[in-house]
């Protein structure tokens, strides 16, 4: 039987037992403690890797034109994946904290997600590029506005 194992709920290890001895494997945790410990910092986390994903969007984009983005599978699904991570890090982000942002587009945000992961074969590259154009760089200071605003933690 396979048991997970750690001294400290945020340690993001688990120890699985191979032959008699015990390997050290590193996944994520995500159980009752690790989320009543992180709460205090989730808006902090969430905000940052938005940011991070629209960065490396536009690090990835940046130069190129839309033909150009279309035709390299390598940027697309790697973009594609950004999207995945701000919308999951969407879904993290408390009902209260979106009231208090109400411009953000939260929903839409996690929208992207649900379109990159289910409806992958039928994505609209054009709307993905113009969501990139338009619709990323009016985020960023929005998003910095809830972590600079949230985030009580050094």
């Amino acid at each position: 039987m396979i048991k997970p194992y750690s001294l400290n709920p945020l340690d993001p290890k688990v120890f699985l037992p191979v032959n008699n001895s015990l390997i050290d494997y590193p996944v994520k945790r995500y159980d009752r403690a690790f989320e009543l410990a992180s709460d205090v910092i989730n808006e902090n986390f969430t905000a940052r890797d938005i940011l991070e994903s629209i960065s490396e969007i536009e690090q990835r984009t940046k130069g190129i034109t839309f033909e150009q983005f279309a035709r390299n599978q390598t940027t697309v699904k790697a973009v594609l994946y950004d999207f995945i991570i701000i919308g999951e890090a969407t879904r993290n982000v408390s009902k209260e904290i979106q009231s208090r942002y109400p411009l953000i587009p939260w929903r839409l945000m996690g929208g992207m997600r649900n379109i990159a992961t289910h409806e992958y074969f039928q994505i609209n590259l054009s709307r993905v590029w113009a969501t990139i154009q338009e619709d990323l760089p009016t985020l960023v200071p929005q998003l910095q506005e809830v972590l600079d605003g949230e985030v009580k933690i050094e």
